[in-house]
């Protein structure tokens, strides 16, 4: 479906109640998504479920979309009336475990589970805490949301990439991704049934491996990795090793998908930045566990040298070890 800038709530929506929707994490993901549904839906139909603290000061402030006000509802896992049909984790890979506490009451059966997480782990994690729920796979892609306190500020909406593993048999989670769709429609939120959403995945994460550090170590902009030179370069040869690794584990990434996602990059606000680099000037711990520790891991794992990505993870370290 294509990214639209309208979210318009469809006849449909109105002939039945409204599902509950909750989120985790108030990021720029989170705002971004959320507010496209409340748009869709009206105001108060979306919640972000925190801890007490949490919640006290989020109420306190005034969320902004570009220029739109966002009205969502903030409560405690406790306060809920309801388990959620639709549950969003918009958190930093190093919040999830919290997260995953704070969802815990949300979540039976009949709960949807879409992770905004960067990297490649987080749905393996999120099955293993909520086996009763359906995890669907997803990444977001082609945004480029930034934060800057209590707003966010975008210019292209870009799109969720939503699916299951290729070898899933399990009927409820086919089931499951069909209802997600439906409710995507409904609302008009731009999203792609992906048939190899494993594959999509290791591409957008190739993409992060390379822009998200990249900006990060030269402490930029995405411009920065837009015109020629050693950031550039770096990106590249990070992303490369990506590709190397996903020949050798039945991913097989292709040098087309390798060019494609070039060009994703290229296309980013360049005054924008990743959320990387956004935990870097907020000096905040940030993802590259997720990124250059994962690569690593699997360079030795799989007998696939990594040595960008060792210098990037021990830079990065060596940068977080001063905040």
């Amino acid at each position: 479906m294509p990214a639209s800038a309208g979210f318009l709530i469809s006849p449909a929506m109105n002939k039945s109640p409204a599902p509950s929707v909750y989120f985790i994490g108030l990021g720029a993901l989170g705002i971004l998504y959320a507010k496209a549904i409340e748009n869709a839906l009206g105001k108060h139909s979306v919640t972000f479920a925190a801890d007490k603290k949490r919640c006290e000061r989020y109420k306190q402030e005034e969320i902004y979309l570009n220029d739109q006000r966002c009205f969502f509802n903030f409560v405690t896992p406790d306060e809920s009336s309801a388990p959620a049909d639709f549950l969003f984790f918009s958190v930093k890979g190093t919040a999830l475990d919290d997260a995953i506490k704070t969802a815990a009451p949300l979540v039976n059966e009949n709960t949807v589970i879409i992770s905004l997480l960067n990297g490649i782990s987080s749905e393996e994690i999120l099955k293993k805490a909520f086996p009763q729920a359906n995890v669907l796979y997803c990444i977001g892609q082609k945004m480029d949301a930034l934060k800057q306190g209590s707003k966010v500020i975008y210019r292209d909406l870009g799109e969720l990439c939503i699916g299951i593993p290729k070898n899933n048999q399990n009927p409820k989670l086919e089931a499951a991704l069909r209802r997600t769709e439906d409710f995507f429609d409904s609302i008009s939120l731009p999203y792609v049934s992906e048939e190899d959403i494993i594959h999509r995945m290791w591409c957008k994460w190739m993409l992060n491996v390379g822009v998200n550090q990249a900006v990060m170590i030269n402490e930029g902009k995405f411009r920065t990795v837009h015109q020629e030179g050693a950031p550039r370069e770096t990106m590249k040869a990070a992303m490369r090793e990506v590709l190397a690794l996903s020949q050798k584990n039945g991913v097989c990434l292709t040098e087309d998908e390798y060019l494609q996602y070039l060009g994703i990059i290229d296309k980013l606000n360049p005054e924008g930045m990743p959320s990387m680099r956004q935990d870097g000037v907020n000096k905040r711990r940030s993802e590259v566990e997720m990124f250059a520790g994962t690569v690593v891991a699997l360079g030795k794992e799989l007998g696939v040298p990594t040595p960008v990505n060792e210098k990037i993870l021990q830079k990065v370290r060596e940068m977080e070890s001063n905040y």
